[in-house]
């Protein structure tokens, strides 16, 4: 997980007329990155609700299609 990556999801919800109101990182990336900026705004980073098995983190989320597992980053959008 890098800055770059942060920055594309930005623009390509930037281009859709959405914008990112939060990221919420594993552990494991949050100790590199706690705090983002895209286009002057300062966009939140937590980590919050992962769940840790031996050296790493995963995120279940349900959703409509089933149950998705995440080991990086999930985020929310306005």
């Amino acid at each position: 997980m890098n800055w770059k990556t942060l920055t594309v999801i930005c623009s390509a919800h930037h281009k859709r007329g959405e914008e990112v109101k939060e990221f919420n990182l594993s552990p494991h990336y949050f100790r590199d990155i706690k705090r983002f900026t895209y286009r002057g705004k300062v966009i939140p980073v937590i980590s919050e609700g992962w769940i840790p098995i031996g050296d790493y983190y995963y995120k279940e989320l349900i959703t409509s299609e089933g149950i998705i597992f995440t080991y990086d980053l999930i985020y929310k959008t306005k």
